[in-house]
């Protein structure tokens, strides 16, 4: 709950996630790791953000879940392996980061910034 907390007081304080991610990390093409409320919240954040554009969600249950939010589609992990290149995949289920880093390292054949909501969180300025 600590990590919505300081979501909210980033808000509160006009720190963006959209910013810290276009300005400080340089990413522009996005991917979702996690299509659950975390996920769509995440979503809804960024993407007014000029420059930043989420390519596609991933969610080990893409295939339980409805055909994309905003029509951005979802994949399962093995549909990554056939997705566009993204700059950063941004990784939702924050308390399984570490888990999930290691997943995606072994499927991906290309090196995207890795990083958890959490440090996203923790780091806006």
């Amino acid at each position: 709950m600590d990590v919505i907390r300081q979501w909210l007081s980033n808000k509160i304080n006009n720190k963006e996630i959209g910013i810290y991610l276009k300005e400080t990390l340089s990413v522009m093409k996005i991917a979702i790791y996690g299509a659950g409320e975390l996920g769509e919240l995440l979503y809804d954040d960024i993407i007014g953000y000029l420059g930043l554009d989420v390519l596609y969600f991933i969610d080990k249950n893409a295939d339980n879940l409805y055909y994309g939010i905003d029509d951005v589609e979802i994949l399962n992990l093995e549909e990554l392996r056939y997705a566009k290149c993204v700059d950063a995949i941004l990784i939702t289920p924050y308390q399984m980061y570490n888990q999930i880093k290691a997943e995606l390292e072994d499927i991906l054949d290309y090196n995207p910034l890795l990083v958890s909501l959490e440090d996203i969180i923790y780091s806006v300025e």
